[in-house]
């Protein structure tokens, strides 16, 4: 026993004999002591998040549908009723003819329907951000148009008609549901047989040719290439130019440019892609 220690030393002999205690007691209750682990590794990085598409100013070089197949993220499929037609590609290039050479510049023809062929499959949000990547579109824009069109369902049907003449073919009078009408408009994003005729029947079957062909109309547009808005624009603070996404999304609705249809359908548009609540 210790008995003419300095005060520190007899300290510390007791605070080691206490030491000595615990361990003891805590072996004796079956609980382990962990040794010292060491320095930790560091985290590793978190994953990079998907790409997001914005729009690319007129004139840029676009990615093509491979480049863009590559690109987009895995998401799950929301609309299960589109699997066909989501699984289903062009089985074309879309015809030049559906660009008027007399009110459409030679490169609509030329640059932008030779793109288009719907040459993918995935699932319903994978195609719309394929065709967002390839056209160089805000994504939000294209997610929200195919939002108003369609609720994105392939399968939609819309302009219901009596007349025959603006029915697709095999799709005629009484054909889809309602007797004595057809519908003009189909699919995601509403094309129209009217319009669009080269289009079909590859817009009614294969979801990413309807896509691909809206968003090639909606590239032709943006590049200033629809000489024909020009012609027919009527609104002096709104003349066609060049370069308005917003304007050519209305196009695409009213076939004008900002008349009062598609000024309604690009406050609707916005208000889905902000999030709020949708026009009624």
């Amino acid at each position: 026993m210790v008995t003419n220690a300095p005060p520190t030393r007899l300290l510390a002999v007791v605070l080691t004999a206490a030491v000595a205690v615990l361990l003891t007691s805590a072996t004796s209750a079956g609980t382990t002591v962990a040794p010292d682990p060491g320095p930790s590794a560091p985290a590793p990085d978190p994953p990079s998040p998907p790409p997001t598409f914005g729009t690319l100013p007129p004139g840029s070089a676009l990615p093509t549908g491979d480049a863009c197949a590559a690109l987009v993220a895995d998401v799950p499929e929301p609309v299960p009723a589109n699997a066909v037609y989501n699984a289903t590609t062009g089985s074309r290039v879309l015809p030049a003819e559906v660009f008027d050479p007399v009110s459409n510049d030679p490169r609509a023809a030329a640059d932008i329907a030779s793109r288009v062929d719907g040459r993918y499959t995935g699932t319903t949000p994978q195609i719309l951000q394929w065709a967002a990547c390839k056209w160089g579109v805000d994504e939000k824009l294209v997610r929200a148009q195919a939002q108003l069109e369609s609720s994105w369902r392939q399968a939609m049907m819309g302009d219901w008609t009596s007349d025959p003449a603006l029915c697709a073919p095999d799709h005629g009078p009484g054909v889809d549901g309602r007797p004595g009408r057809c519908p003009e408009s189909w699919g995601i994003l509403q094309v129209r047989y009217h319009y669009f005729g080269p289009a079909f029947p590859d817009v009614i079957a294969s979801t990413a040719f309807n896509v691909d062909t809206a968003y090639g109309i909606w590239r032709a547009c943006f590049e200033g290439y629809e000489w024909w808005l020009r012609d027919t624009a009527t609104d002096p603070y709104h003349p066609y130019r060049a370069g308005d996404a917003l304007g050519c999304a209305g196009r695409w609705y009213s076939g004008r440019w900002y008349d009062r249809l598609a000024e309604r359908y690009i406050y609707c548009l916005r208000r889905v892609m902000d999030g709020r609540q949708p026009c009624q």
